[in-house]
């Protein structure tokens, strides 16, 4: 069903925003379940950012489990950093093929807000400056002309969303029609032995 991609840089309040979405689809009648990318880590979130084999892994299963519930009957929020346009891209052809719709969401905030919000976590939930500053550098922003950003709705610091147009977007607007690559073709036309019995003739 439908899928809403959350995007941000680290810190930027994503989890949060993810949890009011959630809220507010359930308040309104629609099911939403939460895929957190952090729940998917085998260690340290550090330390999964500092390996880009890991993360890679990281990134791999939670597409696994997108794709995995996205035949379910409740809208899927992808919580995750989905920091590159290409991974981004890859959950846009998942859900294409899926013939389900999908949006994006992205916690607009600055580098210094999230360093700010960083600095006042547990140090157990913190990121380290190197990795946090690695990750701002290579983060790569939704483009709403991009038709796989689209449609991108923006979350800005005071935390407000559009609830009523993401639910219109995803439950009132026909999905992309997925590709002629992915559709299983028939063998042969459906009067293929008719046609060949009458130039038997």
């Amino acid at each position: 069903m439908p899928l809403i991609i959350m995007t941000g840089f680290p810190s930027a309040g994503k989890s949060t925003a993810a949890k009011k979405i959630q809220q507010y689809f359930t308040e309104h009648g629609k099911e939403a379940e939460i895929l957190s990318e952090e729940n998917l880590m085998s260690g340290d979130k550090n330390s999964v950012f500092a390996s880009s084999t890991i993360e890679k892994e990281v990134r791999g299963r939670l597409k696994s489990e997108v794709i995995r519930l996205l035949d379910k009957e409740k809208t899927i929020i992808c919580d995750g950093a989905n920091y590159i346009k290409g991974f981004r891209y890859e959950l846009y052809c998942a859900s294409k093929a899926s013939k389900t719709t999908q949006i994006t969401v992205f916690c607009d905030l600055s580098v210094p807000d999230v360093q700010d919000i960083n600095s006042k976590r547990d140090d157990n939930q913190k990121y380290t400056s190197e990795i946090l500053t690695a990750l701002c550098q290579r983060y790569e922003a939704p483009i709403s002309s991009n038709r796989w950003d689209s449609p991108l709705f923006l979350i800005l610091k005071d935390g407000e969303f559009d609830g009523a147009g993401m639910i219109k977007c995803l439950y009132e607007r026909a999905p992309p029609p997925p590709n002629q690559s992915t559709q299983t073709q028939p063998l042969s036309n459906t009067d293929f032995l008719y046609q060949l019995d009458k130039q038997t003739q």
